[in-house]
């Protein structure tokens, strides 16, 4: 899949969809798979104003790492970033 698909397709779910949900199928529609860098440079480019500060802390995501945020930690912090109007 394109970049700008994968870009439009996380803009137009953002109020459908967990940030989790938005997050997990990166893995299987990019290339690089589900990484830190993965979702910082798509989450920022479809996302621009969610805080880069934000993405940084998401790496603890246990997904990303073994940093020990859950997914239910994951979807706090930055749902209330995602779901703000545009």
């Amino acid at each position: 899949m394109k970049e700008a698909d994968i870009i439009a397709r996380l803009r137009a779910s953002r109020r459908e969809c967990t940030p989790t949900d938005l997050a997990v199928p990166l893995d299987q529609l990019t290339d690089r798979g589900l990484s830190h860098g993965t979702l910082v440079t798509y989450f920022k480019q479809a996302f621009p104003e969610l805080p880069l500060r934000i993405l940084l802390e998401a790496a603890a995501w246990h997904r990303l790492s073994a940093g020990g945020l859950s997914d239910e930690g994951f979807d706090k912090l930055l749902a209330p970033h995602l779901l703000k109007e545009e």
